[in-house]
């Protein structure tokens, strides 16, 4: 009985280890600030014929993204690794949805718009390979820069 209570106590202690609370305090922030941009351009453009709501949020996830990777790798992953947990994994994590990607998709294929619906995957991936590049690129100026 007490190996099992010595082994639950080692995973909860695991489970709050620093790291896994930096990405869950990171997808909490980014999974709001994905409501609230999402909320934000579905008010302004009504979302009728394009979600393009899900669109700005993945792009903006993959170029943020993108721009941490490239500072952060120049600054050797020894010294930030609790901010790429934090705002990588656990803000971008958070804020990013391929799922509600794949759920928009759907929805226009059922409603026999398939032409919009490749539209919306192809997009997705090449503005979100786009995004990431010159996320990237940018991040790697920054910290040449900075450091």
């Amino acid at each position: 009985m007490e190996r099992f209570r010595l082994l639950g106590t080692l995973a909860l202690v695991t489970l709050l280890s620093s790291d896994v609370v930096l990405i869950g305090l990171g997808g909490g922030l980014g999974s709001v600030a994905r409501y609230l941009v999402g909320k934000l351009i579905h008010e302004g453009s009504g979302e009728n014929v394009f979600p393009i709501g899900t669109l700005v949020v993945n792009v903006l996830g993959c170029f943020f993204l993108g721009m941490l990777i490239g500072v952060f790798l120049e600054q050797g992953s020894h010294r930030v690794t609790g901010w790429l947990n934090f705002l990588g994994t656990g803000f971008c994590g958070g804020f990013t949805t391929f799922s509600a990607l794949q759920w928009e998709t759907v929805r226009l294929i059922h409603d026999g718009r398939w032409v919009v619906a490749a539209v919306n995957v192809g997009l997705s991936i090449f503005a979100g390979l786009v995004g990431i590049v010159v996320g990237y690129l940018i991040g790697r100026w920054v910290s040449f820069y900075v450091d």
